[in-house]
């Protein structure tokens, strides 16, 4: 039973407001009674995942009363300014896929702020961990066991045992993924059909990276205003940092999260039934009411996270590869495989993971 209001099954919307529960009863504990943070780590590319992540983080934090007075991506970050900010203000990271060596630039950028500020209070938001080499696994445990006011939260069971084995002295506790948070408007289109959102960079299993499908897509309008976005934002930041220029630039971050979470709306309510080896677009089903066929990516993040919550949505179905998940469709055609014209696709393979 739906409610009319509501894409969701009256058991999904209760599910996803459990977890969403139990997302701001860790957050309560990590803030320890503070009601004002900093938030760095913002996505600056088209990565839609990321900005569902940041998009959820933004609402749960508004939910709990909690102002974000500075928000910055990593790449813009202005460490004086950072330095600048009450002494007492938590520092928050984005989370997501990028803690550990698969994406060095996000890992060394969080690093970076932590080893010239160990003494602020941090909160790494919930995070998958991969590492590939031991030398970097033991650069990060230096530095965030360097950090005595450091709680580091991760979004699967598997990551939560990595830490507490690799990270020692670092508080590592289970959360939800911070998408959750976000709710969509979806306005179902007299165009949906089944569709494929399907990562080819290296997260996706081998055979899947020549996959005949769509990635994250946008339309030509929702491109400008991103471009808009990423100009207004690029300009505040070559400025001397001032109170205005980083005004300025946190709104440009604010407005490309924005754009992408449009973009991401528009993929659903375009969509009659998903398969994906994306993790957020199979959160984008599960918060859409869409059905989702869902395969892993290459080391096992999907599967993960399938297993411990969001397959508990009554929409989700888990598939064993991408090939599985495309031929059980409803209604798939060779127009659920493959792109359409009014759309672009220019998700560069470098953005990092959601």
């Amino acid at each position: 039973m739906r409610d009319h209001r509501s894409p969701l099954t009256r058991d999904d919307a209760l599910y996803v407001e459990s977890l969403r529960s139990t997302i701001m009863s860790v957050l309560v504990d990590a803030l320890r009674g503070h009601t004002k943070v900093a938030l760095l780590g913002i996505p600056r590319h088209r990565n839609l995942g990321d900005s569902m992540i940041a998009g959820g983080t933004l609402a749960l934090l508004r939910r709990m009363n909690v102002e974000v007075v500075y928000l910055s991506d990593l790449a813009g970050l202005d460490l004086k300014v950072l330095h600048a900010l009450p002494q007492d203000l938590p520092v928050l990271f984005l989370g997501g896929g990028n803690l550990g060596d698969l994406y060095p630039y996000e890992e060394e950028s969080r690093l970076r702020v932590i080893a010239t500020d160990p003494d602020r209070r941090y909160v790494v938001l919930p995070q998958t961990i991969h590492f590939e080499n031991t030398d970097a696994v033991e650069r990060s445990a230096r530095v965030y066991s360097s950090a005595p006011d450091l709680t580091l939260l991760v979004r699967d069971r598997r990551s939560q045992a990595f830490a507490e084995e690799a990270f020692p002295h670092v508080e590592a506790v289970w959360s939800p993924d911070h998408a959750l948070g976000w709710t969509p408007t979806v306005r179902p289109s007299h165009m949906r059909r089944p569709r494929v959102v399907a990562r080819r960079d290296e997260e996706a299993m081998h055979q899947d990276r020549d996959a005949p499908a769509d990635d994250w897509t946008w339309s030509r309008l929702n491109h400008l205003a991103w471009r808009a976005a990423t100009g207004t934002g690029s300009v505040a930041r070559r400025l001397p940092s001032t109170a205005p220029t980083v005004w300025v630039a946190s709104k440009a971050a604010a407005s490309q999260t924005g754009v992408n979470l449009r973009a991401a709306e528009k993929i659903a309510s375009n969509s009659s039934a998903i398969a994906t080896n994306r993790l957020h677009a199979h959160i984008l089903s599960c918060l859409s009411g869409v059905p989702s066929f869902v395969a892993d990516n290459s080391y096992g993040k999907v599967k993960g996270i399938f297993d411990e919550y969001s397959g508990g949505f009554t929409t989700a179905n888990w598939c064993e590869d991408l090939d599985q998940a495309i031929a059980r469709l409803p209604g798939t055609d060779t127009q659920a495989s493959s792109g359409t014209s009014p759309n672009v696709n220019l998700n560069p393979p470098g953005a990092p993971a959601g």
